[in-house]
């Protein structure tokens, strides 16, 4: 059994990394990485991406700017 873990998990863990970097582009997290970070995921599925890694880059930049303005005025909505 423990063979059987031991083999699926190393079979696994690259997907599931890249998978993780996914949590990137999920706005209460975006604030706190760079895109470097999504990479992994962004090689795994370059065949799904029809944009080159510059318009995702700037496409990730615009997007966690957004939600950094968005936050920004929630958090002073709630002082208020």
């Amino acid at each position: 059994m423990d063979h059987a873990l031991s083999d699926l998990q190393e079979r696994f863990a690259d997907h599931n990394r890249a998978v993780y970097c996914l949590s990137t582009i999920i706005p209460a997290f975006v604030n706190k990485y760079a895109f470097d970070a999504l990479l992994p995921a962004v090689e795994m599925y370059q065949a799904f991406i029809d944009d080159s890694r510059d318009k995702l880059r700037a496409e990730f930049e615009l997007w966690k700017q957004h939600w950094m303005h968005t936050q920004h005025a929630v958090h002073l909505c709630i002082q208020t």
